[in-house]
């Protein structure tokens, strides 16, 4: 080969070689949004691929989820955690909606049914009782809009301690420099050492609620029922 052609093969396969490792490179912001299925009496796989194998907990969901994928719960009571840590919350992630009132059949989002198929999530870990129920429920700090909670029953947490004031407001929902969507929840039987025991918002703006229950005014930078 002469030397004109040598180097015009080795130039071809250099930039061959600097696509492929671009495309490598690029492949998981490339990846499409997917469905990640979780249902509580589900006895497959616990891969979170289908309703069949769906994970069992919402937190495992929570964590493999990125930006553009939507979890779908079906209907049963989910914690934060299966343990005693007071600190264990779910926190909502931006760009990723959280929809519950599944029956766990349904093959698009809008064949489910939030008051047929009653979705909740419960702080009530631990031991019997309230006393050391998770501080908060559901947090939505440092969220935006895109981050979505949707068809769900919000209660069991307490924020009762005395030693923070973190923990002390936003049993059902605390959100600090955060702006969620709520959408279709009922956020009820919370509680709180200090005010608001179902949210809590920091600074003025509050989360962006659609068709939540209970429906009542909300004042300038704290909403609490």
């Amino acid at each position: 080969m002469k030397v004109a052609e040598r180097k015009m093969a080795y130039r071809i396969w250099l930039h061959a070689g600097i696509g492929l490792a671009l495309v490598l490179c690029l492949a998981p912001s490339l990846q499409a949004a997917s469905t990640i299925f979780v249902n509580a009496g589900a006895a497959g796989a616990n891969s979170g691929t289908s309703w069949t194998d769906a994970y069992t907990d919402l937190q495992s969901a929570l964590a493999r989820a990125v930006s553009g994928d939507e979890i779908w719960v079906a209907a049963g009571t989910y914690k934060p955690t299966a343990g005693a840590d007071r600190g264990a919350t779910f926190q909502l992630k931006n760009g990723v909606g959280i929809y519950g009132g599944f029956a766990g059949t349904e093959t698009t989002r809008t064949a489910r049914s939030a008051a047929s198929n009653i979705t909740t999530l419960s702080g009530d870990i631990g031991a019997a009782g309230s006393s050391d129920n998770s501080y908060h429920v559901v947090v939505g700090s440092g969220t935006g809009a895109s981050a979505v909670l949707d068809g769900f029953v919000i209660t069991g947490g307490n924020a009762n301690n005395p030693q923070s004031g973190v923990e002390s407001v936003g049993g059902g929902v605390y959100s600090n420099a955060g702006n969620p969507t709520l959408a279709n929840c009922t956020i009820t039987g919370n509680s709180a050492k200090l005010v608001a025991a179902c949210i809590w918002k920091e600074p003025a703006a509050l989360p962006s609620l659609v068709a939540c229950l209970p429906v009542t005014p909300l004042p300038p930078t704290v909403a609490a029922w």
